[in-house]
């Protein structure tokens, strides 16, 4: 028997890894991309092959496909939880991960100004957290029911016209290259407290300005939409730092056997 299934290859031994989740969160796509950092042997389930062959048009991961659950030996050492944030691989807990070859393309990218920028789809909450902002910091009663959102005293409020899908949303260049050029991201609150925002904007090298503190943003250096705008001051080492904090708790260790 031991020789059949070593024959046919169904002995555990002989199977690649398999990446044991589908893509379906930015979270999970992020964390495969960082596992395949790691190690580039473990294959990912053929369903996200889409999200990889557009993935790599902005950078390089050699991708391996698994079609059914029993080709492969299924990672038990992963798992993650969307909502708390939380990201386990092995022994190791992030709460949220990102891959370096995104972080690299966006250090490299670096180009702010002290543009205050918010990009994103336009949520009734959102909408009333911007437009008292804009109201505090600025004096202005922004329309920003309208879908063109809001330019002006070096303030840009874009909204998206819908929701993006995969595999775009995956990597949304227009998206990066507006946080690039900006000095503050606006960052109110998201599906949760925390969101995912804040660290895009570190990673872009802006300083975030938060709606409600969160735990996930402790150590980091952020302005909350209460300060006047006199005192948002950007400072290109605050944004170094920032990134480098971002680079210790969020990113997989070259050094782990992932």
């Amino acid at each position: 028997m031991n020789f059949i299934t070593n024959l046919l290859g169904w002995d555990n031994a002989s199977k690649p890894e398999g990446f044991p989740a589908e893509l379906r969160h930015i979270q999970t796509i992020r964390l495969a991309m960082s596992v395949l950092e790691m190690n580039p042997w473990v294959q990912m389930p053929v369903a996200s092959k889409s999200i990889f062959d557009y993935l790599n048009t902005y950078f390089d991961y050699n991708v391996k496909y698994y079609a059914h659950s029993w080709q492969v030996c299924m990672r038990r050492d992963i798992s993650f939880n969307h909502q708390k944030p939380s990201i386990t691989v092995r022994d190791v807990t992030r709460p949220l991960v990102f891959p370096r070859q995104m972080l690299s393309k966006c250090r490299d990218g670096w180009a702010n100004t002290d543009k205050i920028t918010f990009r994103g789809f336009k949520t009734p909450k959102r909408m009333d957290a911007l437009k008292r902002w804009m109201k505090r910091t600025y004096d202005v009663d922004a329309a920003l029911e309208n879908e063109s959102g809001y330019i002006g005293n070096n303030v840009e409020i874009v909204w998206r016209a819908n929701r993006q899908c995969f595999p775009q949303k995956a990597w949304d260049g227009p998206y990066y290259d507006g946080l690039l050029s900006s000095g503050f991201v606006l960052c109110p609150d998201g599906d949760f407290i925390w969101t995912y925002r804040f660290f895009e904007a570190v990673i872009c090298g802006a300083i975030p300005i938060i709606e409600n503190m969160y735990g996930l943003y402790e150590g980091f250096y952020f302005y909350d939409m209460n300060t006047p705008r006199e005192e948002l001051i950007y400072r290109p080492e605050q944004a170094a730092d920032n990134f480098k904090l971002l680079m210790q708790k969020f990113t997989l260790s070259e050094k782990m056997n992932a």
